[in-house]
């Protein structure tokens, strides 16, 4: 019988993977609906694009979670991701997340104990653990996720389509 502790560290493994995933889900919806110009735009220059914010997700969870659990070479410049002017392809910014997201819960996987989460880290100068730094890329890229929400309903207002709108049963009645 597995111990209460490591099957209270797998589910919260598997609770971080499946926000990552859901999240990098509603970014290709998002992206999905718009045009390279979109993922390029910003309102004025000190602004963020989504292509930025994206720079960043990649950022953020290769160093919390691939460098920071998965030991790998740190190698971030965090004021490269929001400095960046150049223009990107939105396919192009999907398959980077999408094989940082895929990196990221191979190395989530290997956490299969509670000492595995509990373990200490040294992430951007911090000390944390494996599940500190979980908790943080998690929170941060859903965070994150609903501001590229925003800025696609902010750019194609009415034409957003809705990845999911619950039917009247589900909601019940108001």
């Amino acid at each position: 019988m597995p111990d209460a502790n490591d099957a209270l560290a797998a589910a919260a493994v598997n609770e971080a993977q499946r926000v990552l995933r859901i999240n990098l889900k509603k970014i290709r919806h998002c992206l999905d609906q718009l045009s390279d110009e979109h993922v390029n735009w910003r309102p004025f220059e000190q602004q963020n694009s989504i292509a930025n914010v994206i720079l960043h997700l990649c950022g953020n969870v290769r160093q919390w979670i691939i460098t920071g659990i998965g030991n790998e070479p740190d190698r971030r410049n965090r004021e490269a991701e929001f400095a960046d002017r150049r223009s990107y392809r939105r396919g192009d910014l999907l398959e980077r997340l999408e094989k940082t997201v895929a990196e990221a819960d191979t190395v989530l996987s290997r956490l299969t104990t509670a000492d595995d989460l509990l373990g200490p880290r040294k992430v951007q100068g911090f000390d944390e653990t494996a599940l500190s730094a979980m908790l943080h890329v998690a929170a941060h890229f859903e965070g994150h996720t609903h501001e590229i929400v925003y800025i696609t309903r902010l750019l194609i207002r009415d034409k957003y389509k809705f990845h999911f709108v619950p039917s009247d049963k589900v909601r019940g009645s108001v």
